[in-house]
């Protein structure tokens, strides 16, 4: 939320949007998840979505841990260098984090899409 409304401020945008990911444990299993938010003030419209979360070996997360460190470092690390994706190292290339979040900002548009329905929401959330 924060990063959409800098971008508003900083490029003078008419929409802002706001790209964060992180893990998350379900169950006892870590996944990879990015969050989205997309804030266009004039019509005083925000919205939110999710990227598909994928599993993330419990050996990487013991090493984040361990280091205190990022996923992106791990996976340069196991690669050899130069890749930090870690959905493209863990899929060998057939999906990739640029997939997820494409699909994840063009779900966070549909209350500047159909805004009348989403009206029932505070928009200064």
């Amino acid at each position: 939320k924060n990063r959409a409304h800098l971008a508003i401020g900083l490029h003078s945008a008419d929409i802002g949007i706001g790209i964060e990911s992180g893990l998350v444990e379900i169950d006892k299993h870590w996944f990879d998840s990015i969050a989205v938010y997309v804030s266009y003030p004039a019509l005083q419209v925000h919205g939110r979505a999710l990227s598909a979360g994928f599993p993330v070996p419990s050996s990487m997360v013991e090493e984040i841990k361990r280091e205190d460190t990022e996923l992106g470092v791990v996976i340069q690390r196991l690669a050899g260098g130069g890749e930090k994706d870690a959905l493209t190292y863990l899929t060998k290339g057939s999906l990739g984090r640029e997939d997820i979040i494409a699909h994840a900002v063009r779900a966070a548009f549909a209350p500047l899409i159909r805004p009348d329905e989403y009206r029932v929401f505070n928009p200064n959330e």
